[in-house]
């Protein structure tokens, strides 16, 4: 397991546990690892300090213990376990991919027909004639195992072939995709490859901070809302599904989170989360600024009593109203500074 810190010079920096033990049973498992995960935090005194937890794993077991030791801690009020990018990509690739069984099930017939030693002459002729007729055929060799996005992209590219080995093997033509699955079998590919592209934008940044990851996430979103409104039913299934089987459970805990990290980031303050929320909640923006809003002043009241114990002008402690006044109050009034790539936010 990752630890991710700021230590008192405000610098990142990064710790691995390393978990030993046994469990008996898949579920033992989950036991284990939340039960070990809290008594580490526990020993090292740092358990009121936690501010998010990421898990890799996307499991209610987890994420009810985890989200329950949590809440037993009094923590600020947006933290809750998040199901990191890396999952998410995964999660994704495979949902959509196994949305399409048959379809999936065929293509993988048709690679296995194709890989046979007997037929891959006659697949090379498949493309070369292909080839000559002005078609597009991918160059590259057929590997020998392929997954999820990777199956698909290649089946998508000898798609050519595979119609011209139709014609010269009629053994082929029984498990060959009919012209009604490769057009699904297409457009799947071309929206997963968009929905695989911004999460592996997610999963390839580099070790950072989290208010870069606000836009990113924004962006899934929005095209998931954009595809439930696709002329193909299949497509707005998968839309639907993907939406209904992760954001419905992360989305609320992503986007105040999230949404929280990048207001404190001095390049975009409040003004991008009004842009992105406009674009997916339209008319209903206003109401969910104010959620962010209050969780934002909340959380800063929240540090501002329990850590810093400041007094009013007349010496006396702050009150929740005195706290309105506040540097978060001053710091959303600033201008913002000028929207660089290259940015510490911890600087």
């Amino acid at each position: 397991m990752a630890l991710h810190f700021i230590d008192d010079n405000w610098e990142l920096k990064q710790k691995f546990i390393s978990f030993h033990g046994t469990y008996d049973s898949f579920h033992g498992m989950y036991d284990y690892f939340c039960t070990t995960f809290t008594d580490v935090l526990s020993d090292w005194n740092v358990k009121k300090k936690i501010r998010s937890v990421v898990v890799n794993l996307d499991s209610e077991k987890v994420n009810e213990k985890v989200s329950s030791w949590m809440t037993e801690q009094g923590l600020v009020p947006f933290v809750s376990p998040l199901l990191s990018s890396l999952c998410l990509a995964d999660f994704l690739e495979s949902y959509c991919w196994n949305r399409s069984n048959r379809e999936a099930d065929k293509i993988r017939k048709a690679f296995d027909y194709i890989r046979k030693p007997a037929n891959k002459h006659k697949f090379q002729m498949a493309i070369e004639r292909a080839e000559s007729m002005g078609k597009k055929v991918i160059s590259r060799p057929l590997p020998e195992w392929l997954h999820g996005l990777n199956e698909l992209e290649t089946a998508v590219g000898y798609k050519e072939a595979f119609w011209e080995l139709e014609v010269m093997d009629y053994e082929f033509k029984l498990i060959n995709l009919a012209k009604e699955e490769w057009d699904k079998a297409t457009a799947v590919y071309e929206y997963l490859k968009i929905l695989n592209g911004a999460a592996q934008r997610l999963s390839d940044t580099k070790y950072t901070t989290a208010n870069v990851f606000f836009p990113k996430v924004c962006e899934l979103y929005l095209n998931l809302l954009l595809w439930e409104r696709a002329d193909e039913y299949f497509v707005r299934e998968i839309a639907t599904g993907v939406k209904e089987r992760f954001f419905s459970k992360y989305w609320l805990n992503y986007k105040l989170y999230l949404a929280t990290a990048i207001v404190l980031d001095p390049r975009y303050k409040l003004d991008i989360v009004d842009r992105w929320y406009t674009e997916i909640y339209g008319t209903m923006a206003d109401v969910r600024m104010k959620e962010i809003v209050d969780v934002l002043t909340h959380a800063y009241n929240k540090y501002a009593h329990d850590n810093c114990k400041m007094l009013d002008e007349m010496g006396r402690p702050c009150t929740s109203s005195s706290l309105q006044n506040s540097e978060l109050v001053l710091y959303l009034k600033v201008p913002k500074i000028p929207p660089v790539e290259e940015f510490d936010v911890l600087a």
